[in-house]
This record gives structure tokens, sequence and C-alpha cells, in this order.
């Protein structure tokens, strides 16, 4: 099974007012622009080659929860990595029902209360929509992996790999810290590629767009 990760990133595009209402970008405390406009990118990425496979490049309040749902079906076969302002729902349905497999990092508060305890000491629990009570139908059951690292605090992971002897508890934390590769590979495009050029010269949303995407091709060769 190929081991594949999804993130993102924010690149700075040239300051016109065409960018800023196409892309958006960080305000200071009073709402006043602060700094460059910035595009979105998010990637799926394999972790052992650093090969981009898909990417989506968005506004800077776009978040990377939608664009990472949008690439759901490049994901088939696969076992996926994402942080946690991944996990959802939506997504999750949309990875599994692409034949994708998922190992996601998560905040205490999702899938929180057991429905069936494992006897590796991970728990089968259900993952809901905001607001929705546990046994809703409309919610996903996950595997939920809880570990520490050096007496650091609790690691939360979900996972639809329900089977704990196939796929031990153990050997799925330390594939999640795989995710972490896909920053080398933000650093080859971010550094190297781009080299001086820190603000990408495209004047225009569209040559924007197509300037990040010849970015993410180079990735794949």
């Amino acid at each position: 099974m190929c081991l594949s990760a999804v993130d993102g990133f924010l690149l700075d595009v040239p300051d016109n007012e065409a960018n800023r209402r196409a892309f958006g970008g960080p305000k200071d405390s009073s709402g006043k622009p602060g700094g460059f406009p910035q595009v979105r990118v998010v990637t799926l990425t394999e972790t052992g080659t650093h090969s981009s496979i898909d990417a989506r490049v968005g506004g800077y309040n776009s978040g990377e929860r939608d664009p990472a749902v949008a690439m759901a079906a490049s994901a088939s076969g696969m076992l996926v990595l994402m942080d946690r302002g991944f996990p959802g729902v939506e997504l999750w349905k949309a990875y599994i029902g692409a034949g994708a497999h998922l190992l996601l990092r998560a905040r205490s508060c999702v899938a929180r209360r057991p429905v069936r305890h494992l006897p590796d000491g991970t728990y089968l629990a259900r993952m809901n929509l905001a607001g929705q009570k546990g046994a809703h139908p409309g919610g996903v059951l996950v595997r939920v992996i809880e570990y520490r690292v050096d007496g650091g605090g609790v690691i939360r992971l979900l996972t639809d790999l329900f089977d704990h002897d196939t796929y031990p508890a153990g050997e799925l934390a330390v594939l999640y810290h795989e995710r972490w590769e896909v920053e080398s590979a933000y650093r080859q495009i971010k550094t190297f590629q781009r080299g001086r050029q820190e603000v990408l010269r495209s004047p225009t949303r569209s040559w924007c767009a197509r300037k990040c995407g010849r970015i993410w091709s180079c990735t794949t060769a």
C-alpha cells in the first residue's frame, strides 16, 4: 500500500487589487491588509519519493479541507496521512469511497466516546458532524489509537484499518510520523525551485494558478 500525505502551504503573489479580491491575504488587528495576497496550495504527496500526486490551488481563506476532499479520487489504493485540521465526515467518506485508507491525527473532542474496546487497547468510536449526537446515523465508525511520545501529550489517531492483528497500533503510530516527509517536499518547492523569487511574478489570478500548476508538475517528474 503506497503511503502518502495531504497538507498545504501558502505562497505570496503580487500585491494588486485583483489578486486581493481573488485570493485574499493576512490582515492586521484593524482589518487592513498585512503583507502580500497569498494562494493556498494543498497537495497529495508520496512520502517516500516526495512526488506530488495531485494538487489544488485556492485562496488564503479557503482552508485546506475542501481542496483535500477534491483530491480524494487520486488517493485510491493509498494509506493517506493527515494532520488534526483535516478530520471530518465528508472527507472521510470521500477517501474511503475512493478506495483509500486513512490515518489522521484528531483533536481530543473528535470520536471521544468508545463504542467498543479492542484487545490491543485501541477502540472503535463514531465521528459525527458538528452538533450531532454520538449515535447519529450520519457519522462514520473509526478506530482510535492513543499514545504518547517521550512523556508528552496524548496523540490521537483515527483510521479505517480496524483489524488490530493485521495493522498493529504501534506500527501505525510509527507510520504516522512519516507525515513530516511532506515538509521536505514543500522545502524543495518553496526554497529551491523558486530560488530567490519570494513572490510569484504572475500578476493575475489565472497566471498565479498556472504558475502554481507548473511548480507542482515539476515535482511529479
